[in-house]
């Protein structure tokens, strides 16, 4: 069996390896087919956010931001990052 090291971490013939700009990520044979639907709905959520900015909608709009801000007032602890999570909109796991 081969093995490579990424930054100390053993990498083995068993795994896949996706990069791009942002980075590398390392995935074992038995989750890449969860990754790659994520990465699938990621893209799609994102695709979506892009074709209504291209139609005009600002960011503001595109995130609700105002109701962001809104229910943050109530509950000082909500995030963004929850709040779009909530909504659908956030672009990671």
């Amino acid at each position: 069996m081969n093995t490579a090291f990424l930054d100390g971490v053993a990498e083995t013939d068993g795994d896949h390896v996706f990069a791009d700009d942002d980075g590398v990520l390392v995935v074992a044979s038995d989750r890449v087919d969860e990754v790659i639907e994520l990465a699938r709905e990621i893209q799609g959520v994102e695709t979506a956010q892009a074709e209504r900015m291209r139609a005009g909608t600002s960011l503001r709009d595109e995130l609700a931001f105002s109701a962001y801000r809104r229910r943050q007032a109530a509950d000082p602890e909500l995030t963004l990052r929850s709040y779009l999570r909530e909504r659908g909109g956030a672009i990671e796991v």
